[in-house]
């Protein structure tokens, strides 16, 4: 079975003359309903480009007491070259779409000609229906009333429209007891907000049946488009929304529900937007490890950043900007602070190799700082294992406080001295944060910039880039830049938008 659902608006019915109307109206009872009206209900519109259009309230009052005489010189411009593209795509069942919004505009507010009242098409249904009977001779007519409720908005609230456009929709499809092939939609005609809702509406409820109804109003020409044409562009907008929020496992989702066997197929292109978006999920799960080996195939990566020790501490700090933005503060000062304690670690590890040994094997990641080879070792190094080492084990667990003074002693003391971001991260941050993580209760943006001891997010992240760069010994102007997941980023909306 295929239907055609058909929208109607106030601009799709027309006179294409005036020679007779002011006849019909004096001889339509409508003269007398019309008659206390502060504004002319027979006033004619007339463009360059259009016939003669008076209030579709108006209009289909006075058709109804003449419907014969009127329908000759009626004019129906979209519906007709519509009906043109779609008669012989042997239409079952039409459903018309009319408005009323008589609920929501009662006669004391009905007092404009602006009133969206007056151009509600609920009286001129009858009109329709005799016109597409002409293509149509077989077709079974449904019609559908878009009813708002008193005290609801009326049809250009876009919230409001899409649940009732929904519930039209439904009850239509409740009166077909037979298997839908193609579900037709011209959407064109009535409000913005309509338009939309029933794009929307009849992509979801009937998915790669819809074919769309398209005019273009330069050349007048039609055109048919499918469903995936017009998911993809709605959807896009999702995505792209998706993409500026970070949320990647929420961009899979719609790609794989879009795309024929998403996980299988070895279309280049999907192929390539497969492969990143996994690469961003990793990197969104802070597991750097996974990520870095999976960039490391890339051609294009930077394999001289992504092989030295201190890389992974950037793309963590960046992690932290990023969770700030998504509003998600705690796992901001999370993974800010783990950014600096964790390069800490990392640059330990690779400057005292030699001192390090590990924990046993139940706890395999611990490393200590032991005394092998310390004699070797400056004296404020040796100063600071014998202050902080056990005398029964003789060695320092790596962890916390310890790092960041192993990092001081370890440190030219004027460079230290005159770095304030790491001197207040090695003390009031580190303090603050472990009394946060300690504690259940909330965290605000202002909390978090006031453990770094900043004022805003551009001070915070400066703060946090100087720290990582005063361990790493790097030079970064910003954790955007120091990370290769903003460049991946990149390349997956550019590689979405190419695909589309």
């Amino acid at each position: 079975m295929n239907i055609w659902l058909v929208t109607t608006g106030s601009s799709d019915i027309q006179l294409t003359t005036d020679e007779y109307w002011n006849d019909w109206y004096e001889r339509s009872p409508v003269k007398r309903k019309c008659h206390d009206l502060p504004f002319k209900p027979t006033q004619i519109v007339q463009d360059e480009e259009e016939p003669y259009r008076v209030p579709p309230r108006v209009l289909g009052r006075v058709y109804e007491e003449q419907p014969d005489e009127v329908l000759e010189y009626l004019k129906f411009p979209l519906i007709e070259r519509f009906s043109t593209q779609l008669k012989d795509k042997q239409i079952d069942k039409i459903i018309i779409l009319v408005t009323d919004q008589s609920a929501v505009f009662p006669e004391g507010k009905r007092e404009n000609i602006k009133c969206p009242y007056w151009q509600d098409t609920y009286e001129l249904e009858s009109a329709f229906e005799l016109y597409l009977q002409n293509d149509f001779a077989n077709a079974q007519f449904i019609r559908q009333v878009l009813l708002p409720k008193e005290g609801e908005p009326g049809l250009d609230d876009w919230n409001n429209v899409l649940k009732i456009v929904q519930s039209a929709l439904d009850e239509a499809i409740n009166k077909i007891n037979s298997d839908i092939n193609t579900i037709y939609i011209s959407h064109q005609a009535g409000t913005p907000a309509i338009s939309s809702a029933v794009q929307f509406a009849s992509l979801a409820k009937f998915g790669k049946k819809v074919q769309f109804v398209v005019s273009d109003e330069y050349n007048k020409s039609t055109s048919l488009i499918e469903s995936s044409e017009y998911l993809w562009k709605i959807k896009l907008q999702e995505i792209n929304a998706l993409l500026d929020r970070r949320d990647y496992d929420g961009v899979k989702s719609i790609l794989s529900s879009l795309i024929n066997n998403w996980e299988k197929t070895k279309e280049p292109k999907v192929k390539e937007i497969r492969e990143l978006l996994k690469i961003a999920i990793l990197w969104n799960l802070a597991d750097f490890k996974e990520f870095k080996s999976s960039i490391e195939k890339r051609d294009e990566v930077d394999k001289e950043r992504v092989n030295n020790w201190w890389w992974s501490g950037y793309e963590a700090g960046y992690l932290a900007v990023v969770r700030l933005e998504q509003g998600n503060v705690v796992e901001a000062m999370f993974h800010s602070f783990r950014s600096v304690e964790g390069t800490i670690r990392e640059w330990a590890l690779w400057k005292y190799k030699q001192q390090i040994q590990y924990s046993n094997p139940n706890q395999p990641t611990t490393p200590y700082f032991h005394n092998t080879n310390i004699v070797n070792q400056p004296k404020n190094v040796k100063d600071w294992f014998n202050r902080n080492k056990h005398d029964h084990f003789h060695n320092v667990v790596l962890f916390g406080e310890k790092l960041f003074s192993l990092l001081e002693a370890s440190s030219p003391k004027n460079l230290w001295q005159k770095n304030s971001d790491i001197q207040v991260v090695a003390g009031d941050t580190r303090e603050e944060r472990n009394s946060i993580f300690h504690c259940l209760r909330g965290l605000q943006e202002e909390n978090l910039f006031k453990a770094w001891d900043t004022r805003d997010r551009a001070g915070w992240e400066a703060r946090l880039v100087s720290c990582l760069n005063f361990v790493s010994g790097e030079k970064f102007q910003s954790l955007k830049k120091a990370s290769l997941m903003a460049n991946i980023h990149e390349k997956l909306k550019e590689a979405i938008a190419s695909y589309i």
